[in-house]
C-alpha cells in the first residue's frame, strides 16, 4: 500500500493548502492485513480544479470509518492536503452540500504523462488514480486487459470481478477508474449505460 506520511491530521488541517471544490467519488476499496488492520482509499476528482484526492484511513480490528462515501456521488467540500510533492493524499475539512456528478473526460495518454509526472517528482508513491473515458475491457486465455485509444492496458482482477466486469460491459466501451502500480490497473469503480460497476470487497 501507500506509505504513510508522518503528519498529524490536526497540523494538516490547521497548515495544510485548501481546496475546495465540487469531489467527485471515483473509486474506493478496503485491504485488511494480517494485523487486522484494515485501510481504505477514497480516490476523487475535482470537478472544476481537475485534481486527484486520495483519502487514506486506517481501522483497527473491524471497526468502522468515521464517514461512509458512495462512488459515483458528488460533494461540495473542501480538502487539506498534506505537504509534499505528489500533493494527493488529503483529509476533508469540511462538506457543504451535494452535487450533480460529472464523470472526468480523460485520454490515456494525459493519463500516462500526469502518472509519469507524479513519478519523476514523487517515486516512492506506488499507486496511481487513473481515470479512462472509453475502456472496452477483454481476455484472451489467462490474460485480461483494457482496449483504450488502440492501445492494451493490462488489468489485475480477481477471475470473479473479471466475468462480471465483462459481462456488465457486453463488449462496449466503460468509463474506468482504478489504481496503476507500474505493471496493471486495478479497476476499482466502472460506469456504463447499465449504471455503475464497483469491484468486490477484499
Amino acid at each position: 500500500p501507500i506509505a504513510g506520511w508522518p503528519y498529524e491530521k490536526s497540523e494538516v488541517l490547521s497548515t495544510g493548502k485548501r481546496l475546495a471544490d465540487q469531489w467527485t467519488v471515483l473509486g474506493q476499496i478496503r485491504e485488511e492485513n494480517e494485523d487486522h488492520l484494515t485501510e481504505r482509499r477514497v480516490w476523487l476528482h475535482g470537478q472544476n480544479s481537475g485534481r486527484r484526492a486520495l483519502l487514506l484511513e486506517h481501522a483497527f480490528a473491524g471497526k468502522g470509518f468515521e464517514q461512509s462515501w458512495l462512488n459515483g456521488s458528488t460533494v461540495e467540500a473542501t480538502l487539506a492536503f498534506f505537504p509534499g510533492t505528489s500533493m494527493l493524499r488529503a483529509l476533508v475539512a469540511e462538506v457543504t452540500a451535494s452535487a450533480q456528478t460529472r464523470w472526468p473526460d480523460s485520454t490515456l495518454s494525459a493519463e500516462w504523462r500526469t502518472v509519469a509526472e507524479r513519478v519523476a517528482s514523487s517515486p516512492w508513491v506506488r499507486l496511481h488514480p487513473m481515470v479512462l473515458s472509453a475502456a472496452v475491457p477483454l481476455r484472451a486465455g489467462d490474460h485480461t486487459f483494457l482496449l483504450v485509444e488502440g492501445q492494451t492496458v493490462a488489468l489485475h482482477l480477481g477471475d470473479d470481478d473479471t466475468w462480471r466486469l465483462l459481462a456488465y460491459s457486453g463488449g462496449q466501451p466503460l468509463a474506468m477508474m482504478g489504481e496503476w502500480d507500474g505493471l496493471a490497473l486495478r479497476p476499482l469503480s466502472a460506469w456504463g449505460v447499465d449504471g455503475l460497476w464497483q469491484r468486490s470487497p477484499e
